[in-house]
């Protein structure tokens, strides 16, 4: 379970990395929101990247609790780990809301890792760098 129990836990951006290999785990973006709704002056919101754990069947918290300003930057998002054919081999998990503009190196240590997403940005020529 992810604490503080008395707030529900919303989860998004589901993936599943080394399918079919004894690595094979699913992770989640998770928020818990202080009063379900609004903020509560004194008690943040709260998310992170979570892992299924089979033996107990519930989601538990990988990594650091994220900045508060990262707090719903994946909530609602949806993930693509094959864009295309050429990125077949890319290694990456990508982040789709209105576009794809998140993207994290498809292994567990980079999961848990708030640092190791990278976002997707234009310069001002239009040409696009993550």
């Amino acid at each position: 379970p992810i604490a503080p129990m008395d707030e529900n836990t919303w989860i998004a951006a589901l993936t599943v990395l080394a399918p079919g290999t004894p690595k094979e785990a699913l992770y989640a973006n998770y928020f818990k929101n202080p009063g379900d709704g609004g903020p509560v002056p004194g008690r943040p919101a709260n998310a992170g990247m979570a892992r299924w754990d089979d033996i107990s069947r519930q989601f538990k918290p990988v990594g650091d609790i994220w900045p508060a300003v990262a707090g719903d930057f994946l909530n609602g998002a949806h993930t693509v780990q094959v864009l295309s054919p050429a990125d077949r081999g890319s290694g990456y998990v990508y982040y789709a809301g209105s576009g794809v503009s998140i993207r994290v190196p498809a292994v567990a240590e980079a999961m848990a890792n708030f640092s190791a997403f990278e976002h997707f940005s234009y310069s001002a020529t239009g040409e696009g760098t993550w």
